[in-house]
């Protein structure tokens, strides 16, 4: 039993030291872009695209939007598109995309109230092509120029060989709408959905969550795995296709909803619900509630156990001053170093909230990619676009085939780690799902001079929010990283944890 206590407090110093940046992206839009769907081709680039939502009218207007950035900031690509959205009523939003680098990449659009396109660029965004599409497509992956594979509305899924000229439609066997892919290899992929109908009060209920595979590059699709209740999406496997992490969420009511993480060992056949811990914080000021995270965006694993995973917890909405609506977010990363059975995750403190003083909103992330367990990027309402990075002082503070370089956790090419995800390809690329109105600020989380037992997030110009304390949940096992403060040296770390080791050790005895 000793030996227990002395690991477990291991696990909980190098927990509470993990630390992850949140940083908004300069050049991000206003707050009437609405981001959806992302792409992460490798190299440190990221595209992200939508829509920039005006009411004006009598009909909305929702001509696309498109960005391309780095881990600083982002640019406007939607180059010639916005001419083509003239044709139809400025009624063009972006509803998937995916890009090979940084200057061929494919966007799949609504056309108007009801039609669908396909456009293609070969200049990073500056010039954009029609080609034929038929079906409302709600992800896109793209292996090279010609061979590429869409999901969306009702059950669509279609596969090319020759992108430029033809899509071949294939019956998948489902009317629910995908949402997301997840793909191994060229031949071994993963989908996954929902289906909805109307409520009594002509709400959008979801009816069943559907996960789909295919193992020849889409030319067939087959059930996996079906749920009720439960709107499905994001979904992340590692390389063998057997081990796999699915996003999933339950309606609450009045605008809140319930994450769950599933993970499967037996590619996608059976899945277990993994108890995420939930709470990031509180709120006060209309009672003492918990602050529950509500959206799971985007998340990325390796074969060794390390994780992270990033969302937005719900905090209220309110009337606008013009009849509309705002909603009000706080952002969450979690980490993981044990596939998931323990978590690290940040905690916001308590939110103060009242109808004459509203906290600066952070917006609902709905989409994302990571590049690797370094470097990911979370985009959704109001246009905010963040860099996700993991921090460090020494290597020891990063995931095995990791360096810290320059304070940061880099992916180290030079090393071959087992079950390395991702790479090159960007495979994990998620699409977004259902957009939200928000807001957004930069966060940093930085160890006090405890040692890092405690912490604080400090938040930029962009958006002021009260310090609050970084606990570890669980004992979580979370790979460590820090960007400031002070860190026990080692020897008196083991001493430290020694004893505390042996004086728990102690009480157990007695």
């Amino acid at each position: 039993m000793k030996y227990m206590v002395f690991i477990a407090i291991i696990f909980q110093i190098q927990l509470v030291m993990a630390q992850v940046t949140l940083k908004k992206l300069s050049g991000s839009p206003d707050s009437n872009t609405i981001l959806t769907t992302m792409s992460c081709p490798g190299n440190g680039f990221f595209v992200v695209g939508g829509m920039d939502l005006h009411m004006t009218g009598q009909y909305p207007k929702m001509p696309p939007y498109i960005l391309t950035g780095d881990s600083e900031s982002v640019k406007l690509a939607t180059g010639n598109l916005a001419l083509y959205s003239k044709q139809f009523g400025d009624m063009l939003p972006v509803n998937a995309l995916d890009f090979l680098d940084q200057d061929r990449g494919w966007v799949a659009v609504t056309k108007g109230m009801s039609g669908a396109g396909m456009y293609k660029t070969k200049n990073g965004g500056g010039i954009w092509t029609p080609l034929k599409m038929s079906g409302r497509v709600s992800a896109l992956k793209f292996f090279d120029e010609k061979r590429a594979v869409a999901v969306g509305e009702a059950g669509y899924a279609a596969w090319t060989d020759d992108s430029d000229t033809k899509w071949n439609t294939v019956d998948t066997g489902t009317k629910a709408d995908l949402k997301c892919m997840f793909w191994v290899d060229d031949k071994r992929g993963f989908a996954a959905g929902y289906s909805t109908s109307k409520d009594d009060n002509m709400q959008d209920h979801v009816d069943q969550g559907v996960v789909l595979g295919t193992t020849d590059g889409g030319r067939s699709w087959h059930t996996l795995y079906t749920t009720n209740g439960l709107a499905l999406c994001p979904l992340f496997f590692l390389p063998d296709a057997k081990t796999g992490y699915l996003a999933a969420s339950k309606s609450l009511g009045q605008d809140r909803s319930q994450p769950f993480l599933f993970k499967t060992t037996n590619g996608g056949k059976t899945w277990d619900d993994m108890n995420l811990p939930l709470e990031v914080g509180k709120i006060s000021g209309m009672g003492n509630m918990p602050l529950d995270l509500s959206i799971i965006a985007a998340m990325y694993f390796d074969a060794h156990g390390n994780g992270i995973l990033v969302g937005s917890a719900f905090i209220t909405k309110i009337q606008g001053g013009q009849g509309g609506e705002k909603a009000y977010y706080k952002n969450a990363a979690y980490l993981t170093r044990d596939g998931g059975a323990t978590w690290w995750h940040t905690n916001v403190g308590t939110v103060k909230i009242s109808f004459q003083n509203m906290p600066p909103t952070e917006g609902a992330m709905v989409t994302g990619c990571f590049q690797d367990l370094g470097l990911g990027w979370v985009a959704g309402s109001n246009g905010f676009v963040y860099a996700v990075r993991r921090t460090c002082q020494k290597a020891g503070d990063c995931p095995a085939g990791y360096e810290c370089k320059d304070g940061l956790c880099s992916y180290d090419k030079n090393v071959t780690t087992d079950g390395q995800a991702g790479g090159d390809e960007g495979n994990a690329e998620i699409t977004g799902r259902d957009a939200f109105v928000g807001g957004g600020s930069e966060g940093n989380i930085t160890p006090d001079d405890n040692g890092g037992t405690d912490g604080k997030i400090t938040i930029d110009e962009n958006g002021v929010v009260a310090d609050s304390d970084v606990t570890g949940k669980q004992g979580t096992s979370s790979g460590g990283c820090d960007t400031g403060g002070r860190s026990v040296p080692g020897v008196w770390m083991f001493f430290l944890v020694s004893l505390v080791a042996f004086i728990i050790g102690r009480r157990w005895v007695l």
